[in-house]
């Protein structure tokens, strides 16, 4: 592929979005803390290049640009503490891509890779997510609406009904039990509810293409159900929240997409 093609690839990508803007914020993020990310580029070299590895010895594959590896790379890399030790970036990123490759039901992906690897990994090394690349309070909460411009690579993703009804349930749960103090419909409350909403989570994680559905009502029981997971988890305070919630709605998932889901009959 030559480099005009490839960058023509990138741009028609609803994956080549994601990378641009993932990226983007990860360095909007970087840059208020006046160091360089680490930790993100270690997870994305060594998911990239452990994906394009299993691809072509172990499954014989042609080389294809390594997409959603760098994806996975990205998350891992933003959501681990920033100075957390590189044995943890390098643990939870070989577990997602060999996830990727190992643990699947009828052939499709169980769990967001991304997920799984940093659970097994931060549970091993008894270490905390910090979300870095989302949530930046020294940067005047830049950084948390900055993640709503993920909603382009949602959209070419087909994945807007995952990501919105996840929000919309979150903030009616957040408003309705005061998780999320308001101070009623004043702007400054409404503000502070939109900066405590986990935009990066819901348009990247939540509506990842290969762990969430396609159609549209399917979409909407899907970030239903990922939202109040998130939200009871969170209430009350179980470590890893966000993850936990997430996996939990990707096996619900994947169980009834293989058993409860009757195949399309042969016309």
């Amino acid at each position: 592929m030559g480099l005009p093609n490839f960058f023509k690839s990138m741009y028609n990508s609803m994956y080549g979005w994601t990378i641009i803007l993932l990226v983007f914020l990860s360095l909007v993020a970087s840059y208020s803390k006046h160091s360089f990310p680490t930790n993100l580029a270690v997870a994305i070299i060594v998911s990239a290049a452990l994906d394009i590895l299993i691809k072509k010895l172990i499954l014989k594959k042609r080389f294809k640009f390594p997409y959603s590896a760098i994806i996975t790379g990205i998350i891992v890399g933003s959501i681990v503490q920033f100075s957390s030790s590189l044995w943890i970036v390098v643990t939870a990123s070989i577990i997602a891509i060999c996830s990727k490759f190992a643990i699947r039901l009828k052939g499709s992906h169980i769990f967001n890779p991304a997920a799984l690897g940093l659970l097994v990994s931060l549970f091993i090394f008894s270490s905390g997510d910090e979300w870095w690349a989302a949530v930046n309070h020294n940067f005047y909460g830049v950084v948390i609406p900055l993640s709503a411009i993920l909603i382009l690579a949602n959209y070419k993703a087909g994945k807007l009904g995952v990501s919105l009804s996840f929000l919309l349930v979150m903030a009616i749960l957040s408003y309705s039990t005061e998780f999320i103090p308001m101070n009623s419909f004043t702007l400054k409350g409404v503000m502070n509810l939109i900066y405590s909403m986990q935009f990066y989570f819901a348009f990247v994680m939540v509506s990842e293409p290969k762990t969430s559905p396609y159609g549209l009502k399917q979409q909407i029981a899907f970030g239903v159900l990922a939202a109040i997971l998130t939200f009871a988890f969170s209430f009350y305070n179980i470590k890893f929240a966000l993850i936990i919630a997430l996996l939990a709605g990707n096996l619900v998932y994947a169980l009834h997409r293989s058993y409860f889901v009757k195949p399309a009959a042969d016309k």
